[in-house]
Protein backbone atom coordinates (compact mmCIF):
# COMPACT_ATOMS: atom_id res chain seq x y z
CA UNK A 1 0.00 0.00 0.00
CA UNK A 2 1.29 3.45 -0.83
CA UNK A 3 4.62 4.15 -2.40
CA UNK A 4 8.10 3.31 -1.19
CA UNK A 5 10.75 5.99 -1.20
CA UNK A 6 14.34 5.79 -0.07
CA UNK A 7 15.29 9.15 1.42
CA UNK A 8 18.78 10.18 0.38
CA UNK A 9 19.70 13.28 2.35
CA UNK A 10 22.62 15.67 2.32
CA UNK A 11 23.12 16.93 5.88
CA UNK A 12 23.13 20.69 6.29
CA UNK A 13 26.62 22.12 6.64
CA UNK A 14 25.99 23.62 10.09
CA UNK A 15 24.10 20.60 11.42
CA UNK A 16 26.02 17.90 13.20
CA UNK A 17 25.18 14.21 13.00
CA UNK A 18 24.10 14.48 16.62
CA UNK A 19 21.22 16.80 15.70
CA UNK A 20 19.90 14.23 13.25
CA UNK A 21 20.37 11.44 15.79
CA UNK A 22 18.41 13.40 18.40
CA UNK A 23 15.51 13.30 15.96
CA UNK A 24 16.07 9.59 15.39
CA UNK A 25 17.42 10.08 11.87
CA UNK A 26 20.29 7.61 11.50
CA UNK A 27 22.40 7.19 8.39
CA UNK A 28 22.14 3.68 7.00
CA UNK A 29 19.21 2.85 9.29
CA UNK A 30 16.27 5.03 8.22
CA UNK A 31 17.97 7.39 5.76
CA UNK A 32 20.89 7.27 3.35
CA UNK A 33 23.09 10.35 3.63
CA UNK A 34 25.67 11.64 1.20
CA UNK A 35 28.34 14.32 1.41
CA UNK A 36 28.88 15.31 -2.24
CA UNK A 37 27.79 14.45 -5.77
CA UNK A 38 30.20 11.52 -6.06
CA UNK A 39 28.97 10.09 -2.77
CA UNK A 40 25.35 10.61 -3.90
CA UNK A 41 25.96 8.62 -7.08
CA UNK A 42 27.73 5.91 -5.05
CA UNK A 43 24.79 5.69 -2.62
CA UNK A 44 22.20 5.49 -5.41
CA UNK A 45 24.23 2.85 -7.25
CA UNK A 46 24.64 0.83 -4.06
CA UNK A 47 20.94 0.79 -3.20
CA UNK A 48 19.94 0.01 -6.78
CA UNK A 49 22.27 -2.99 -6.64
CA UNK A 50 21.03 -3.96 -3.15
CA UNK A 51 17.26 -3.36 -3.13
CA UNK A 52 16.84 -5.47 0.02
CA UNK A 53 18.97 -2.94 1.94
CA UNK A 54 16.96 -0.07 0.50
CA UNK A 55 13.73 -1.85 1.50
CA UNK A 56 14.96 -2.23 5.10
CA UNK A 57 15.83 1.48 5.33
CA UNK A 58 12.44 2.35 3.83
CA UNK A 59 10.69 0.18 6.43
CA UNK A 60 12.63 1.78 9.28
CA UNK A 61 11.80 5.23 7.89
CA UNK A 62 8.10 4.32 7.87
CA UNK A 63 8.33 3.26 11.52
CA UNK A 64 10.14 6.51 12.37
CA UNK A 65 7.50 8.56 10.54
CA UNK A 66 4.68 7.04 12.63
CA UNK A 67 5.99 8.95 15.65
CA UNK A 68 6.09 12.24 13.76
CA UNK A 69 2.44 12.97 13.07
CA UNK A 70 0.85 16.28 13.99
CA UNK A 71 -1.03 14.52 16.76
CA UNK A 72 2.13 13.02 18.24
CA UNK A 73 3.94 16.35 18.11
CA UNK A 74 1.00 18.15 19.73
CA UNK A 75 1.01 15.61 22.56
CA UNK A 76 4.73 16.22 23.10
CA UNK A 77 4.19 19.99 23.21
CA UNK A 78 1.43 19.56 25.80
CA UNK A 79 3.74 17.37 27.93
CA UNK A 80 6.51 19.97 27.79
CA UNK A 81 4.10 22.72 28.81
CA UNK A 82 2.71 20.60 31.64
CA UNK A 83 6.18 19.71 32.91
CA UNK A 84 7.31 23.34 32.83
CA UNK A 85 4.17 24.59 34.53
CA UNK A 86 4.50 21.87 37.21
CA UNK A 87 8.13 22.90 37.78
CA UNK A 88 7.06 26.54 38.00
CA UNK A 89 4.36 25.75 40.57
CA UNK A 90 6.77 23.72 42.68
CA UNK A 91 9.40 26.46 42.54
CA UNK A 92 6.85 29.07 43.62
CA UNK A 93 5.97 27.15 46.79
Amino acid sequence: SGCALLLVERPRQNTTATAYELLGIIDGYNVAMFSNLTDFITQISHYLAHPEEAAEIIQQAREWAKAHTWSERAQRVVKVIQNRSDAFVHAAR
